[in-house]
Parts: C-alpha cells; sequence; structure tokens
C-alpha cells in the first residue's frame, strides 16, 4: 500500500511514521487493477488523483459473459448522481506502486507484519473459520501485465466453465514500467503458461490456438505476473498499543495487513487506500489531542476510525465471497437468476454501486 502513505506523511505535517515491510522493492505490489469511485474520491481529497487520470483509462462499462453468452452488465455510469468519478480507473502496475514513506513509529503493511501481530497478540482468521474453502479452478488465480499485437483489446470479463478471465487494457500512452523489463516476479507464470490458460479459459477471440481462431492473438511480452491463493482473513483488530522494557507506542495495522480477500475488482487495493488516507486524519487529532486529553481519550480516536474500518473490511470480504459463491456454486441457477435480475437498470446500478466502494465510504 505504498500510493497513499507519502502523501498522508507530508500533508497531514506527520513525519514519524515507519513503514513495516520485509518485502523487497519491486516484490511489494498490488495484484489490482481497477480504482474505484470511493477510492478516487479519496485520493483526490489529497492531491494524488490528477497524474493518475492521466495514465489511467476509464472504464465505463463491464459486461459479465458466461462464456459467448451474456450475464450482466456493470454500468459505472449509472454512479453520475453519486460521484465526480463514475468509472472504474485501469492502473498498470508500475502506475500502482510508486513509491514509499518513512519516518518513525509503526504503521505496517506487509512482509514482517504476520511477526508484529503475533508480538501484539492479535489474531488474522478467515471470519467464517479458518478451514480450507474449495473454490474449484479459482482456488488460485493468476496475474499479469502483457502486451499483444493491435488491434487493440476492449475490456472483457468471462466465466467459462469454473474459471474467470478478465482483461483490462491499458491506454496506449503508458510505456512499460522500466524497472521490469528484464522479466518477471518470483513464482510469476511464463508468457507460453498465460497463453495456454486464455486458451483453455478465455473466449476464442483471445485465443492463441489456430483451431479455435483463425485471427490469432499472441502475447507479445509478459512485463510482469504473479499467482494468488484465494483466501479471506481480518485482523481481530487494526489498533493496538505496546510497551515493552525499552519503549511504548501505537500499532495501526491497514491494508492487506489488516484483511486480505479475493483480489478481483480492485476491492482490496481500493479499501487499503481508503484505510490509509482516513489514517492521516485520524493521527493529526491524536498528536493534537495530546495537550489536553488523557492518553486513554487519545487512543479513544485512533480505536474508534479502526473500528470503522474493521467493519468496512468484513463488508467488502462477504462481497467478495458472496460473488465467488455465486461463480463456483450452482451456476445454472445463479447465472439464471443473474441474467433476469441483470436486465433491470435498478440491478445494474446497485451492483455498481457496492463495487465502487461508495456504499462503504
Amino acid at each position: 500500500m505504498s500510493l497513499p502513505t507519502h502523501p498522508i506523511s507530508v500533508l497531514m505535517d506527520i513525519q514519524d511514521i515507519v513503514i513495516v515491510d520485509s518485502v523487497l522493492a519491486g516484490e511489494n505490489a498490488s495484484r489490482a487493477v481497477v480504482i474505484h469511485a470511493a477510492t478516487l474520491e479519496a485520493l483526490n481529497s489529497v492531491g494524488c488523483l490528477d497524474k493518475l487520470l492521466k495514465v489511467g483509462d476509464k472504464v465505463h462499462c463491464l459486461v459479465l459473459r458466461d462464456g459467448a453468452s451474456y450475464l450482466i452488465s456493470v454500468d459505472f455510469s449509472l454512479l453520475a448522481p453519486y460521484t465526480n468519478y463514475p468509472f472504474g480507473l485501469v492502473l498498470p502496475r508500475d502506475a500502482r506502486n510508486p513509491g514509499g514513506a518513512g519516518g518513525q513509529g509503526s504503521a505496517p503493511v506487509q512482509g514482517r507484519v504476520p511477526e508484529v501481530r503475533q508480538e501484539i497478540g492479535i489474531s488474522f482468521n478467515d471470519p467464517d473459520g479458518d478451514k480450507v474453502h474449495d473454490y474449484g479452478n479459482m482456488s488460485q488465480l493468476v496475474l499479469g501485465d502483457v502486451t499483444f499485437p493491435p488491434p487493440a483489446l476492449t475490456a472483457l470479463a468471462s466465466l467459462m466453465d469454473g474459471n474467470l478471465v478478465f482483461l483490462a487494457p491499458f491506454p496506449a500512452s503508458v510505456s512499460p514500467d522500466p524497472e521490469r523489463l528484464d522479466g518477471t516476479a518470483p513464482h510469476a507464470p511464463s508468457t507460453k503458461y498465460l497463453e495456454s490458460l486464455l486458451n483453455r479459459c478465455a473466449p476464442s477471440a483471445v485465443s492463441s490456438d489456430p483451431a479455435v481462431n483463425p485471427h490469432l492473438i499472441r502475447i507479445e511480452k509478459t512485463y510482469w505476473s504473479s499467482r494468488y491463493r484465494t483466501r479471506s482473513a481480518i485482523a481481530e483488530r487494526t489498533f493496538a498499543r505496546f510497551r515493552d522494557q525499552r519503549e511504548s507506542g501505537v500499532v495501526l495495522l491497514i491494508g492487506d495487513a489488516a484483511h486480505i480477500h479475493w483480489p478481483v475488482g480492485g476491492q482490496g487495493m481500493s479499501l487499503g487506500i481508503r484505510d490509509a488516507i482516513s489514517l492521516g486524519p485520524a493521527l493529526r487529532a491524536h498528536i493534537d489531542s495530546a495537550v489536553q486529553d488523557t492518553p486513554s481519550d487519545q487512543d479513544r480516536l485512533l480505536a474508534d476510525r479502526a473500528a470503522s474500518r474493521h467493519g468496512r473490511a468484513r463488508t467488502v470480504i462477504v462481497l467478495t465471497k458472496g460473488a465467488l459463491g455465486v461463480m463456483v456454486g450452482r451456476r445454472w441457477l445463479g447465472f439464471t437468476l443473474l441474467r433476469f435480475m441483470g436486465s433491470f437498470k435498478f440491478v445494474q446500478r446497485m451492483v455498481a454501486y457496492r463495487l465502487s466502494g461508495l456504499a462503504e465510504i
């Protein structure tokens, strides 16, 4: 969650933050592709949106298909009455992870976070229990930034035989990240593997198999790729005060340190960015209150903010698990209902509103 931490420390005039993250630079990237309306609103509030709008590609409507059959349209343009940003903003990886911040204190993000949680006694579990959940083919996901030859592809979301394929085109003005021209991240699927997945799981229009597509679509280059094991977990609390023989302080968990869930749809990145941006005013108020409030009153400011973000994280976990349930459960029943309900504008608006995060701002 490196994107919003620098604006928080500078704009809120707070310089005593340490990001606990032992993952090497370049490997701590977000797997998400899209930023939603609620997060765009939040980024605009701290002056971080204009550059992203220039390099991102606006997706106003996304059609979800079951193979070649229409399922539902997620029409973000229907959000115009509720936001200045009625679209999803698709971003390449280098624009999603441009840098970080430093200082003194604690605001853990990833890497050494499990040790930090353990040291201060914060559990991190699936809210529905830690038994192994079988999501079929979606128990693992493969993600990547790749280039295709012209003509440019349009956004595509397709379900086929229990598999989900999502293609999100980046604008032509975006150049590949020079730091990743030499290959892929550790444990990253190869171009050949990515093509084999497209051949098996995607519509024939993006296949490189001549038996099904006379106009072969081949991946020119893989700039970055990753794999993800589908799981959900949430920290029992995201605020704690620690004390030892040498020092005491406050620990605040945000982003993946506080909650993880199915990554499709950018829900985790968007939620994590809003976690971080909401932290700035809370830290400022906490520091300012030191003059007149007791330590317990000070801590209550952060505890209340943490409880609010915890509730939003649980809501997103419920949302992503519900979407997974529709896709991997009794698909014929779920898809039939989805086709029928998706024919109504108010349902399309409701789906877009939930995905946008506006309901959970």
